[in-house]
């Protein structure tokens, strides 16, 4: 985007944008690498997502914190989500966003699209990946602003899945 529009908006426009029957993505700020990728395509068959978690988490205990309690509250609102809820290291067909869409263009776009994939009977399995001290990029997830966001879309999200089951 020519001007940043958030995590959510850039992951949902890679996404959504992507051609081939598997989509996988990761973030670009090296706290991962490929080399669980293999394991992961081993994986696919016969599902329809295979998405991480953090084996060992290598942040400051605040991100870890405020991770494992926002993981905590989606699983807690939704029903099992994922073990790590942003973890960003997920493969899966193009069915997925061919049958979901998804909302959020914050922080809660993975919340939103699992929660979603879930709902719409997706086969999902979790396998540990691990996860690096960041050496590129600038963590912006605990600011105000970002969290305030977050449970706001959190909220909605709520809010509109009430109102689908209701209609």
């Amino acid at each position: 985007h020519s001007v940043n529009q958030g995590y959510g908006a850039a992951v949902y426009t890679g996404v959504w944008s992507a051609s081939k029957d598997l989509i996988f993505f990761t973030d670009s700020d090296l706290q991962f690498t490929f080399a669980e990728l293999p394991e992961f395509l081993k994986r696919i068959d016969g599902i329809d997502m295979v998405i991480g978690w953090r084996r060992t988490r290598s942040d400051p205990w605040y991100r870890r914190l405020f991770g494992n309690g926002w993981s905590w509250l989606v699983n807690l609102l939704f029903g099992h989500t994922a073990r790590d809820v942003d973890c960003a290291y997920k493969l899966f067909r193009r069915e997925v966003i061919e049958r979901i869409d998804v909302a959020s263009r914050g922080a809660t776009f993975s919340a939103e699209f699992l929660v979603r994939a879930r709902q719409a009977g997706f086969r999902v399995i979790e396998l540990p990946v691990n996860h690096h001290p960041r050496v590129a990029g600038k963590q912006t997830g605990a600011r105000p602003e970002v969290v305030l966001r977050a449970f706001r879309e959190l909220m909605q999200l709520r809010n509109q899945l009430r109102r689908e089951r209701a209609a």
